[in-house]
């Protein structure tokens, strides 16, 4: 790991080509939600039958915006942390966009198939080794860049706390989906919520850094 930490890399770089990724994530999850397909004249009341039919795509959909919005905007704040990046921080962030460049089929799969428990934990699965991946950036940084504007000692207790508070969830979440899948859709739901916010501020502003 010691050699990686030789390459510097410019963090703008990283957070443009993440976002880029990002956005197509989210692209290709709203892709999955098709107009009913039908042959001749169709009422009003079929429409409805057909779109109720089509109602776990779209809890599948929100739940993953809502997902991949929250693991989005920790990764934005991670990186408004880090002081510089180096080759290391380039690969650990590119194994953690690998999963989370997966996320578009488990979602379509909890989406088609929402009764059974395998496809709704395959979601759960994904968002396990993301938020891993995430976590392990986070300690990344904090130990080897993290910007003088951050209280270090407090930003390692939420690195500490992280690693097993999202991780835990998201494994609950998966385990639940034998229980009875649903189950399994409604933590998934309430995950994002609990990170709405990012977990660190600085101490000082941005304007305080420039005086």
């Amino acid at each position: 790991m010691s050699r990686f930490k030789h390459w510097q890399f410019d963090i703008t770089r990283i957070e443009a080509y993440s976002d880029a990724v990002f956005a197509i994530i989210l692209t290709i999850l709203v892709l999955e939600l098709k107009i009913p397909h039908t042959e001749g004249h169709l009422s009003e009341t079929e429409l409805y039958a057909k779109l109720y039919h089509l109602l776990p795509t779209l809890v599948s959909w929100v739940i993953s915006f809502l997902v991949v919005s929250t693991f989005w905007l920790h990764h934005h704040n991670l990186l408004r942390m880090a002081s510089k990046a180096d080759y290391a921080m380039i690969w650990i962030n590119n194994i953690f966009l690998l999963f989370m460049s997966l996320i578009p089929f488990p979602a379509a799969l909890m989406g088609s198939y929402p009764h059974l428990p395998f496809a709704v934990a395959s979601f759960g699965m994904v968002m396990l080794f993301s938020s891993l991946l995430l976590n392990l950036f986070y300690h990344y940084i904090t130990t080897h860049y993290l910007s003088h504007r951050y209280d270090k000692a407090a930003v390692q207790r939420n690195v500490r706390r992280s690693f097993w508070i999202g991780p835990l969830l998201f494994g609950v979440a998966t385990l639940s989906a034998w229980i009875h899948p649903y189950l399994a859709l409604c933590l998934y739901a309430i995950v994002p919520i609990l990170f709405v916010l990012p977990l660190d501020r600085p101490i000082a502003t941005d304007a305080d850094e420039a005086e």
